[in-house]
């Protein structure tokens, strides 16, 4: 088992994303959101809007690599250049946070 979870069972990124160990001595990065959607009765011919939880999973052997993805991820949503560094610098030293706890990479 990875040195990262022999405490806790999950390693929780940011607001969104997790890490978790799979079966097979990888592990997962979870992204999560809260969306709604609209749903159409075509009986009653109403719409109504529900929520649900949106759950994409990504399988990766190494913490490392989940990391990455993480990064890439989330610099993504940024739309200039200036909150992208921003955005990054903040990632990086959540990353080396995690490296001096676990001393993984």
């Amino acid at each position: 088992m990875n040195n990262a979870f022999k405490q806790n069972k999950i390693l929780v990124l940011s607001e969104n994303y997790l890490i978790k160990p799979d079966n097979a001595n990888g592990v997962v990065l979870v992204f999560s959101e809260e969306r709604t959607r609209t749903k159409h009765d075509d009986i009653l011919g109403d719409s109504y809007e529900e929520k649900y939880t949106f759950k994409e999973e990504y399988s990766y052997p190494r913490i490392a690599q989940a990391l990455r993805k993480f990064v890439d991820m989330e610099i993504m949503v940024e739309e200039n250049i200036e909150a992208m560094i921003d955005k990054s610098d903040k990632l990086y030293s959540l990353i080396d946070k995690i490296d001096k706890t676990f001393k993984q990479f």
